[in-house]
């Protein structure tokens, strides 16, 4: 039996495990969000004005609205006949197959996020986000005409393919008008106005269902579906937008401060061992030697021999 090695063993795994560090992603939450500067800006917004991180305040926040009360309707009208499924049920005679109201429209939510989250991803938000809204409006009415159980539950499928976009496309709507550091007290209100509106229009339903009769609580929340798709047109604005990497770079650039360069310093000189050779020159007239101010006659050389002073004689 082979020894066991733990050395080549742990080397093994410290391989593996910096093979792994270099080849995934970031950590989702390891994220800056302030560096000395302040905040950072994540995604890294464009000068482009169709940026939808570059909409006024004021009309991010009607978004959020907007959305919300549009998934709080939406779920209202998939889930909450719940509510008033016996008034529902006693004007269909007790037929069994009222149940079918309220079960099928939970199926087709999930079948409208798998048809329309690709479409939205394909060809923007806002076509679809709108185009729910309207058959939202279109499904309501037709339950509220429907002749027979079998066209009000045709319709309320219909009607709850496109309430699902409440599930998956209005978050994906918010969280693309926020930067990062702010996606969480906003999705905190969008569910907050999707989860109590619900809460709250359910709980109206039982009241305006035993007072006006089933048919006009579709005619009243397709009303207010109605002028949810109204508002939207006016103030929901296209979120999908696709980011270059030149657009970021150009957006994050800042300039370098510049400095005076400094000069290069010289390498030391190393002084020379040889002696200097002995040098000799004519001293002009009326000029005066290095060693003393009286001139020399013309003609007169000075020698000047190492270790000796300056001598200067006539020719």
């Amino acid at each position: 039996m082979a020894p066991h090695d733990s050395k080549n063993e742990a080397s093994a795994h410290i391989e593996i495990v910096d093979a792994h560090k270099k080849a995934a992603r970031p950590v989702v939450g390891t994220i800056r969000l302030y560096d000395e500067d302040g905040i950072v800006l994540i995604p890294t917004p464009s000068r482009d004005p169709n940026d939808p991180l570059n909409l006024p305040k004021w009309q991010k926040y009607i978004i959020l609205i907007i959305v919300g009360l549009y998934a709080a309707t939406g779920n209202l009208m998939a889930s909450g006949i719940t509510a008033i499924l016996p008034i529902v049920k006693a004007s269909y005679g007790g037929d069994p197959k009222t149940s079918d109201l309220a079960t099928w429209p939970a199926f087709y939510m999930g079948v409208g996020n798998l048809l329309a989250i690709p479409v939205a991803h394909a060809i923007g938000r806002r076509p679809v986000y709108l185009l729910s809204t309207i058959v939202l409006s279109f499904g309501c009415l037709w339950c509220a005409y429907s002749g027979s159980l079998e066209s009000h539950i045709a319709g309320r499928n219909v009607m709850s393919i496109a309430a699902g976009q409440a599930e998956a496309l209005c978050p994906i709507i918010v969280q693309e008008i926020f930067y990062l550091h702010e996606r969480g007290h906003v999705i905190a209100w969008f569910c907050a106005l999707q989860t109590l509106g619900t809460a709250a229009l359910i709980v109206a339903s039982s009241y305006l269902a035993n007072d006006l009769g089933w048919r006009w609580w579709y005619g009243v929340f397709g009303c207010l579906s109605g002028a949810i798709a109204v508002l939207s047109i006016i103030f929901v604005a296209e979120t999908k937008y696709e980011r270059t990497t030149r657009q970021t770079a150009k957006a994050s650039t800042k300039t370098a401060p510049s400095y005076p360069s400094q000069p290069t310093p010289s390498a030391p000189s190393t002084p020379s061992t040889t002696p200097p050779a002995p040098s000799s020159k004519t001293c002009s007239p009326g000029k005066a030697t290095p060693t003393g101010p009286k001139p020399y006659p013309a003609g007169s050389k000075c020698s000047k021999s190492s270790g000796s002073p300056t001598s200067c004689g006539s020719s």
